[in-house]
């Protein structure tokens, strides 16, 4: 704490989070006088193309949204050996230990739910797919509205994975039977992602059971998901909605989000306030190695060039006043270069 970075103006509060690709800390922005979160690459990364280029099509992505339920950035720059983007503080925390708790409302899930699927069809209209929608991933506002984040391996529909299974960017327990395999995706992938979602919410677990990244592409691809579960604690009607959402052909799910957000409207007289019981304390949410800003998702072991650190030697805490020793005091506006669509 009490670091400067930027050029001087960014004075560092407090470490968020941390994870295998890189860092997010509690700052204040000095000119503006405002808190801010600063999202830091991990030095040992900066110059590997992948994880640059990861960041780099987060900044961007989030440049081409401006939705409410979508978190804003503000500023990229670079400082010597650190590459990071300023994104508005939301100090909600994330809905990780809400969905873990099963103690969500139904009315809340929903109103919760649409807000999502409100900001993913800015994301859709605009051409891309999230790919890693999952609680972590999704932000909350003081007054408890969600901000979908966590944009680094959003991409244009029309690309194919490169990846094989284990190395294929996304979040296991929440992928799409064509996600895991490595297929083509649209936006009806995130709309099997928010099914997940949502049954976690309500029931406080997930839908499969697996323990290893095969077995969660065998329950994706072929196992029925546990509805009698969701049936104890939502009503036929949430129930029918989550089942759509999560069928294994993508021609047989909700075909957008805004149908899925219509279906969810219908299961309730009226769209639920914000939910502002229960959140999170803000360092503690973060904290807990929240993925959601912390880019946990670490460039695959096939792009990753030889004399790489190690995923556990990367997420041990990186002190900011050692990076800073080693960094030249000068800021720029960090050139991330033309869009990839493929």
């Amino acid at each position: 704490p009490g670091d400067v970075v930027g050029a001087g103006r960014y004075r560092i509060e407090m470490l968020l989070g941390e994870g295998g690709m890189g860092f997010v800390y509690k700052a204040t922005d000095v000119t503006l006088e405002r808190i801010v979160a600063l999202k830091f690459l991990h030095p040992e990364l900066t110059a590997h193309p992948t994880a640059r280029r990861r960041m780099a099509q987060e900044a961007r992505v989030l440049a081409r949204i401006e939705h409410p339920n979508v978190i804003q950035i503000r500023n990229v720059f670079e400082e010597g050996d650190l590459l990071a983007m300023e994104l508005e503080f939301l100090s909600g925390g994330d809905l990780l230990a809400r969905a873990r708790s099963g103690t969500v409302p139904e009315a809340e899930a929903l109103a919760l739910t649409i807000k999502i699927l409100a900001g993913l069809t800015a994301l859709h209209e605009a051409g891309l797919v999230h790919r890693d929608i999952k609680p972590e991933n999704i932000l909350l506002t003081a007054n408890g509205a969600p901000k979908i984040t966590d944009l680094g391996v959003a991409r244009d529909p029309k690309a194919r994975e490169k990846t094989k299974l284990g190395a294929a960017l996304g979040t296991p327990e929440y992928m799409s039977p064509e996600q895991i395999q490595g297929e083509v995706v649209d936006a009806r992938s995130d709309l099997y992602s928010v099914g997940i979602l949502l049954y976690q919410l309500c029931t406080g677990r997930l839908p499969y059971q697996a323990k290893s990244d095969f077995d969660w592409q065998v329950a994706h691809v072929q196992q029925a998901p546990d509805l009698a579960a969701l049936g104890q604690v939502a009503t036929q009607g949430l129930v029918g909605v989550v089942s759509k959402a999560l069928a294994k052909q993508s021609t047989e799910r909700w075909q957008s989000a805004a149908e899925m957000a219509s279906g969810l409207r219908a299961q309730a007289p009226h769209e639920a306030p914000n939910p502002v019981e229960a959140l999170p304390n803000t360092a503690t949410a973060y904290s807990a190695a929240s993925p959601s800003m912390t880019m946990d998702a670490r460039p695959s072991d096939q792009d990753s060039p030889e004399g790489l650190q190690s995923r556990s030697q990367r997420e041990r805490a990186t002190p900011l006043a050692a990076i800073l020793a080693r960094s030249e005091p000068k800021a720029v506006i960090a050139n991330i270069g033309p869009a990839e669509t493929s």
